[in-house]
């Protein structure tokens, strides 16, 4: 086994844990754009939207007290074509929380003991940041 090249007057432990938290605020940074438009009551509805306006892809019918039916009302359209609205606007938001799950689960590499220097820390925290903004470019969100 090689031996480490730590400086053992470096706490490594936290420097890791610090690389990790700033990833992390990162990537809520991003999803924050998105949801910045949005009230929390409104963003809460979504998945219930999504489910709804699948179902009336699909064929389906809705109930008159259903949120997608009153919501279509409101804005004055048809069911159907508020429902398209709704599942591409909840792709988009699907494609922004993979993208911001991927990048949670990559950050967790940063607490990695291999990681046993800061200049490994830093080009490894550099890589998922830069990882972390193709994400982003993809989905419309500038980092």
């Amino acid at each position: 086994m090689a031996a480490s090249t730590a400086d053992p007057l470096i706490d490594m432990a936290f420097l890791r844990d610090r690389a990790f938290a700033k990833a992390m605020a990162y990537g809520n940074g991003l999803t924050a754009t998105v949801l910045a438009a949005y009230s929390d009551v409104e963003a809460r509805t979504w998945p219930l939207q999504r489910t709804q306006a699948d179902a009336v892809l699909a064929g389906g019918t809705l109930p008159p007290d259903a949120i997608l039916t009153k919501l279509a009302a409101a804005r004055g359209m048809d069911i159907e074509p508020f429902a398209l609205v709704v599942q591409a606007k909840a792709q988009v938001f699907e494609a922004i929380v993979e993208a911001g799950q991927i990048l949670r689960v990559a950050a967790e590499g940063l607490l990695s003991t291999s990681l046993d220097t800061p200049e490994k820390l830093d080009a490894a925290f550099e890589a998922l940041r830069a990882q972390a903004e193709a994400a982003a470019a993809k989905v419309g969100l500038a980092p």
